[in-house]
């Protein structure tokens, strides 16, 4: 799903619960990015979508069982 350079190690999209995006322009950044940080049950969308997180931050409750 993404193709960020993770060499450069300076930048991370933070993903939050929500609607995800379904617009090109942030879709691209998500693409693009060196690091994805999922904030709790935005990783469930995140993982919908195609992705795996390099991290997810929160207390885990919103964190569908299948994603965990």
């Amino acid at each position: 799903m993404r193709s960020g350079n993770k060499d450069d190690g300076s930048k991370a999209v933070i993903v939050a619960n929500g609607r995800y995006p379904h617009h090109p322009v942030p879709l691209s950044v998500i693409k693009n990015a060196p690091y994805i940080v999922c904030c709790d049950g935005a990783a469930n969308h995140f993982i919908e979508a195609g992705g795996y997180p390099d991290a997810i931050v929160g207390d885990c409750d919103s964190i569908s069982e299948e994603n965990r």
